[in-house]
């Protein structure tokens, strides 16, 4: 069975995220933040195979160009957002089978934006990425990084459908938000299914729990973002290796599909994350206690130099 991975998480001010950076990044492009008065530039970035922004098919014939200009669309996201904690853009991440071929990987991550693009009614940056050189060699994988708001001929409009709280939904006549999010996980897992299909490849994902399938095997574990970004770059840590040998494994982020696991998967997810909080703060007492030694190091060696000091003018008054 080929693997499923679907996550989505917001970009938002009070985590101090920027799209125009995420753009830059996603994209290995050279974009200019606005709003933070700085510039990204990740052009050098040799694993981006492809990368455009798709628009729902009401913008078809009016084409505004800014929309069509990655610097212009995510700076114009920013602009539109005037709160401290506003929820600037968000991000749909997931694995392109790699049984597929790259025409195929391509094609099928196009259909999962230009679904985004129409139901929201949002504009949709796409970036399909290769394995990473020191990664594992399976892993291709798109990023969708998606206004939070409808996309006009003039500009970014109202909030999308998918962003708007229960009342504004209820107002709107959509359904449950939730319920919206585990249909986009479905769809993706008939999408993907169908491209496999249609290259013969036997393979199929499935959006369910292992418990769910049936599958008497744990699931791999999910490092929290920070020791990942650790990790990535050569650092070894220790919580990562408790996290890869205990059974309490982090989960995915995001729903897993069907209701009877959903609740053994949040106990997971509170479990690891008061596990991360104790780690983190044994570590901030770790190193407040090595700073308390240091500084009384310091102040030991400080009082002995004033002692020294005082010394000859002592001597000089004895004598």
């Amino acid at each position: 069975m080929a693997t499923y991975f679907f996550r989505t998480s917001k970009l938002s001010r009070a985590q101090d995220r920027s799209a125009p950076f995420a753009a830059a990044y996603r994209a290995g492009e050279k974009v200019r933040d606005d709003l933070r008065r700085e510039t990204y530039n990740y052009s050098y970035r040799q694993d981006v195979v492809h990368k455009e922004i798709l628009l729902p098919s009401t913008l078809a014939g009016a084409t505004p160009e800014w929309a069509r200009n990655r610097e212009r669309l995510w700076n114009t996201a920013e602009a539109a957002e005037k709160q401290r904690n506003s929820v600037v853009a968000r991000e749909y991440l997931v694995q392109l089978p790699h049984e597929l071929s790259a025409e195929g990987r391509r094609t099928l991550a196009q259909s999962l934006a230009r679904e985004i693009a129409e139901r929201h009614r949002v504009a949709v940056d796409l970036a399909v990425h290769l394995p990473r050189a020191r990664g594992d060699s399976r892993n291709h994988h798109a990023h969708l990084l998606v206004t939070t708001r409808e996309a006009t001929a003039t500009g970014l409009g109202r909030k999308s459908d998918f962003e708007v709280n229960k009342e504004e939904r209820f107002k709107r006549g959509l359904g449950d938000g939730r319920t919206e999010l585990l249909e986009l996980r479905k769809r993706w897992e008939t999408l993907a299914n169908e491209a496999l299909k249609a290259e013969a490849v036997a393979v199929r994902i499935d959006a369910r729990t292992l418990v769910a399938q049936g599958i008497e095997r744990r699931p791999q574990a999910h490092l929290p973002n920070a020791i990942y970004e650790l990790e990535r770059i050569g650092i070894r840590t220790a919580y990562g290796d408790k996290i890869r040998k205990s059974d309490e494994v982090v989960m995915p982020q995001g729903l897993r599909g069907d209701e009877a696991a959903h609740d053994s998967i949040r106990a997971r997810q509170q479990r690891a994350a008061e596990n991360w909080l104790r780690y983190r703060e044994q570590e901030k007492s770790r190193s407040k206690g090595k700073e308390l030694q240091r500084d009384g190091a310091a102040r030991g060696h400080s009082d002995e130099t004033r002692a020294k000091e005082r010394q000859p003018a002592d001597r000089d008054l004895a004598e």
